[in-house]
Parts: structure tokens; C-alpha cells; sequence
């Protein structure tokens, strides 16, 4: 599941405001109860390659 969301976070248009500040971006997925689930953390250098 990580993949398509770290594709998305460089290629997404509504995303580049966040590139373009170097963001750290943090996904919690939870299960409809609210129980986690999982935590996937976006650093600027894993989409470095796409910056402006």
C-alpha cells in the first residue's frame, strides 16, 4: 500500500504545495472502530526527486 501513496505525494498537483515547502507527511490509518491500523511517514527525501 505504500507505493501508490508515495507516488501520489510527487505527483499529485494538489500535493506540491507540500513538496514545494519540504513537508513531512504522516498517514494514520485506523479501522472504522478508530483501532490503528498503520502509520506511514512521507520525508522530503523520499520525494526528493520531484522537487522544484
Amino acid at each position: 500500500m505504500f507505493p501508490p501513496i508515495l507516488e501520489s505525494v510527487k505527483s499529485d498537483p494538489q500535493s506540491k504545495v507540500f513538496r514545494d515547502n519540504k513537508v513531512t507527511i504522516n498517514y494514520h490509518y485506523s479501522d472504522k472502530n478508530g483501532v490503528f491500523i498503520i502509520n506511514y511517514l512521507i520525508k522530503p527525501e523520499m520525494y526528493k526527486d520531484e522537487l522544484n
